[in-house]
């Protein structure tokens, strides 16, 4: 099973479910009691943070951060009912390379991204891996 995005330019990317399940297991077996947030950077459809919804893997917040504003109109509707997500504009490339305590961040940049412009932070390298 995938789920199928349409970019700007009408190109369909394509996360595999076994993906998405991964991403979950690995939140859910990294997580204790300190960890409170959880921010998807490169948020796009936001449908990681849904599916941590959906599980009920529980932070007190997620964020999203877009660039993109028709994106992040699509966010804003799309999460409109849940009081524990804020959605924040912001160019993920441009990520601090000091990280909150107590946040998990993921990044799943788009498909199309030029690897030259991703931040080269050891922590970056890690989560990128």
């Amino acid at each position: 099973m995938k789920r199928i995005v349409q970019s700007k330019s009408g190109k369909q990317n394509q996360t595999p479910q076994l993906l998405i399940e991964a991403a979950l297991q690995l939140i859910r077996n990294s997580l204790c009691q300190e960890q409170r947030t959880f921010v998807e950077l490169f948020a796009g459809t936001g449908n990681l943070t849904m599916t941590i919804i959906e599980h009920r893997i529980h932070f007190d917040q997620l964020e999203l951060q877009e660039i993109d504003q028709r994106r992040l109109n699509s966010l804003h509707n799309r999460f409109s009912a849940y009081p524990t997500v804020s959605i924040t504009k912001r160019d993920s490339y441009r990520v601090k390379t000091r990280w909150e305590p107590n946040t998990v961040y993921f990044a799943d940049p788009p498909y199309t991204a030029d690897a030259k412009n991703l931040p080269q932070t050891e922590q970056y390298k890690l989560l990128a891996s």
